[in-house]
């Protein structure tokens, strides 16, 4: 296709991400958006279960690199990119805000 399709169908996945980035963030309580084979990720989700909190996972796929993160985890994570200023996973959301990562925020 020509430039201005693929244009147009990123700008689709794009609306298309976002809406359901909105959905499943107010889904649940605490929402974390996840890579499965991140080691920041794992342990984000290991911290809330020691914690005893109830949230619902959101993977996005293995990790970012191409190949291991679907189409549609892609559309997501820029998706939550322009939601919050910030790319990296783990996103933790509570009661439908961004809190930030694992390591977001000032130290102590």
């Amino acid at each position: 296709g020509s430039f201005r399709d693929d244009k147009l169908a990123f700008e689709t996945d794009m609306a298309n991400a976002a809406g359901e980035v909105e959905q499943e963030i107010e889904s649940s309580n605490v929402v974390v958006y996840t890579y499965s084979l991140s080691p920041f990720s794992i342990e984000t989700k290991t911290l809330l279960d020691r914690m005893g909190l109830d949230y619902k996972e959101i993977s996005l796929g293995a990790e970012w690199i191409p190949g291991l993160i679907s189409k549609d985890g892609a559309a997501k994570r820029a998706a939550l990119l322009e939601m919050t200023g910030q790319s990296s996973l783990p996103q933790i959301f509570v009661g439908g805000q961004p809190i930030g990562g694992l390591f977001t925020g000032k130290p102590g």
